[in-house]
């Protein structure tokens, strides 16, 4: 992305985006009043991040494209660290909790369900 610079006396920074460039005052009043552009760019730059509505949908669009592809799934698999028994994620969760050695695995992942979805992302 190119940051096209404005004059001094002109404290807006314009963003170059392709061929949009817009003030942050007219990004403000277009949240204002959601128009629906902005709203549309808004999905597309959240799309890429986990959690959201956006990749949520994009995840779904592509179970749907599979189903069409392939038929309907017959074999489920569902994985939790606890299952897993993974020293190293035992370990990392005590360290970021300060959680005493008498927690066992199941107990860490129940309380930061966050930090484990993290470690699995990165080791996996």
């Amino acid at each position: 992305m190119n940051v096209k610079e404005a004059p001094i006396n002109n404290r807006q920074e314009h963003l170059d985006l392709g061929n949009v460039g817009q003030t942050a005052a007219e990004i403000l009043h277009k949240m204002n009043v959601l128009d629906e552009e902005f709203e549309g760019n808004l999905s597309t730059v959240l799309a890429p991040i986990q959690g959201t509505n956006q990749s949520w949908f994009h995840v779904k669009g592509e179970v749907k494209a599979m189903i069409a592809e392939y038929g309907s799934p017959t074999l489920f698999l569902t994985l939790s660290c606890a299952e897993y028994d993974s020293a190293e994620i035992a370990q990392y969760l005590r360290k970021v909790n300060n959680a005493p050695q008498s927690y066992s695995i199941s107990r860490l992942c129940t309380e930061d369900p966050i930090s484990v979805s993290r470690q699995f992302s990165y080791k996996f």
